[in-house]
């Protein structure tokens, strides 16, 4: 939110006039230093609360008329929200252009294919000597798995847990 500083050289800029019989608030905005688009988008923000009319006296200003929905509605207040409004939306335009960059590069990055990734010669991380022992290993255990596998062949089940129950109990 804006402090007081900035909504005082808001007002510096503006013209403003009330109507206190129809509740009615007109006020002009320099639009080289407010664009009309943020005016408008100002403007929009306060249909709920007034009606409200833009337009244009001459080149560089532009009259805001807010008449209010109801007759409880305190102008003073609408004039200053109005006030702040305008700052903030300046603010967000800033911050819109400073960022207009990054957003261009993350849409790019996202509406464009990704590229496949070279496969690594080395996923392990391992050193050639640590890779070396790692495959001595695994020679090992395979060989010590196919000498179990030849044994259980020739009679390496002396508790017959892979017969079947008819191999082992049903004798005719």
């Amino acid at each position: 939110m804006p402090g007081r500083r900035a909504v005082g050289t808001f007002y510096e800029d503006l013209g403003r006039r009330v109507n206190r019989k129809m509740n009615i608030l007109k006020i002009e905005v320099n639009t080289r230093r407010y664009p009309i688009e943020a005016v408008r988008y100002v403007a929009y923000t306060f249909s709920d609360r007034a009606f409200v009319f833009i337009r244009k006296i001459v080149k560089d200003r532009a009259e805001v008329s807010l008449e209010a929905n109801s007759p409880k509605s305190d102008v003073k207040k609408t004039k200053k929200s109005f006030a702040e409004g305008l700052e903030e939306e300046m603010l967000r335009r800033k911050i819109h252009e400073s960022n207009k960059g990054l957003r261009e590069f993350l849409i790019m990055k996202a509406m464009s294919p990704e590229k496949e990734a070279a496969p690594e010669e080395n996923f392990s991380g391992l050193t050639p000597e640590q890779e070396l022992e790692l495959e001595k290993l695994i020679s090992e255990v395979e060989k010590e798995i196919k000498q179990g596998a030849q044994k259980s062949k020739r009679g390496g089940d002396p508790l017959e847990i892979r017969k079947t129950w008819e191999e082992k109990y049903d004798k005719k």
